[in-house]
């Protein structure tokens, strides 16, 4: 009972130390200029620590904003369990409203993709022009935050109208047309074409103090699991529809020998000519010599065991024959013996059966 109370705190120690794992790479961010003009631009200090046990290349990229970015260095080596420092300038777009952004940063190393990270820069941006208090305010506030993974990309847009009368606008996001044909959301959107891509807009009507947020995500999960079953239902019809044979092989134990059945099918609607069947006893097995109403047309006599042959001029459109032999151990069966397959051959076209075993005691 103490072994099994010690195991039990093993385990949970080592469920408690796997949950707190340190990330091979951690960003961190250090504002150095986040309150700006829509002509001006933004700094921060991009610290990126490699908390591997080995040097690794990371490439720095912000992939899903719309603001003109630039970073001191595109691509940093990191020594192991080290740190490097630079800089990113953000610049906003053009005709940018008034408000407070979250930009996304990512960074992923050069050589293993799946080591990858990210972290959202905050920048307020503010016209320098003094607004009367009468005169009416039109602007927004934005958030967005982003989530990437092997099978689902989803995005989420927090918009405010922090003005002082309605705001009527829409949002737009630029995909790709295959991901707008499994791109799903929590609001009705419109979409056109855009160049090689499709442009996506939501429609925005808020009131002051108003908020509404967008969601969309795309999940390439279906796509891949119908791919899985695509292939499966392509093999199936391969093996079940487009073999000409069907070639079956039974066991049945008597009292002192164990019958053979195969069974072969000729599966088309027309003659099939020069069709063999050959089957192996395998050796401690010995063949009795008693094959019914369809007798071999060879037996020969290998190292592995006693090969019969039958030979058969044309097998008549869905005709059906059943093959039996017997066969007997010369010593006394322990374990299963495996019996290999019976193999039908006709032109270029071979079929097999099911594998069968015998059971011993």
């Amino acid at each position: 009972m103490a072994r099994k109370g010690l195991l039990a705190v093993l385990v949970f120690l080592v469920a408690i130390s796997s949950a707190y794992a340190i990330s091979p790479l951690v960003i961190d961010s250090e504002p150095v200029k986040t309150d700006i003009h829509p002509s001006d631009s933004a700094i921060f200090k991009i610290t990126l620590i490699n908390n591997q046990n080995n040097r690794d290349t990371f490439a720095l990229t912000a992939p899903l904003s719309t603001w003109d970015i630039s970073f001191s260095d595109y691509i940093v080596e990191v020594p192991a369990q080290s740190s490097e420092e630079i800089t990113v300038r953000l610049s906003p777009p053009m005709q940018i409203k008034d408000g407070k952004y979250a930009v996304f940063l990512k960074a992923h190393s050069t050589n293993d993709p799946s080591i990858k990270n990210h972290e959202y820069v905050h920048v307020s941006v503010k016209s320098p022009e003094v607004i009367e208090e009468t005169e009416d305010i039109r602007e927004i506030s934005v958030t967005e935050e982003a989530s990437e993974g092997l099978f689902r990309k989803s995005y989420s847009f927090n918009i405010t109208n922090s003005g002082t009368v309605l705001y009527s606008d829409t949002w737009e996001q630029i995909v790709s047309s295959f991901d707008l044909s499994i791109l799903r959301s929590n609001l009705d959107y419109e979409f056109k074409e855009y160049g090689d891509d499709h442009k996506i807009s939501w429609a925005i009507d808020l009131e002051p103090k108003e908020t509404m947020t967008i969601t969309y995500s795309i999940s390439y999960f279906p796509v891949f699991l119908g791919g899985i079953l695509l292939l499966l239902a392509s093999f199936l019809f391969i093996t079940n529809y487009l073999n000409k044979f069907s070639v079956t092989k039974e066991l049945k134990k008597g009292a002192d020998s164990i019958l053979v059945s195969v069974s072969i099918k000729n599966r088309t609607n027309t003659e099939m000519k020069n069709v063999k069947l050959e089957d192996l006893v395998p050796k401690p097995l010995k063949l009795v010599k008693d094959f019914g109403t369809v007798a071999p047309s060879s037996i020969i006599n290998t190292k592995n065991g006693t090969k019969i042959v039958w030979k058969f001029d044309v097998l008549a459109p869905k005709e059906e024959l059943i093959i039996n032999y017997q066969v007997k151990s010369s010593m006394h069966v322990l374990g299963n013996i495996q019996l290999p397959q019976a193999r039908l051959t006709q032109d270029k076209n071979t079929t097999y059966s099911g594998n069968v075993k015998i059971i011993g005691k």
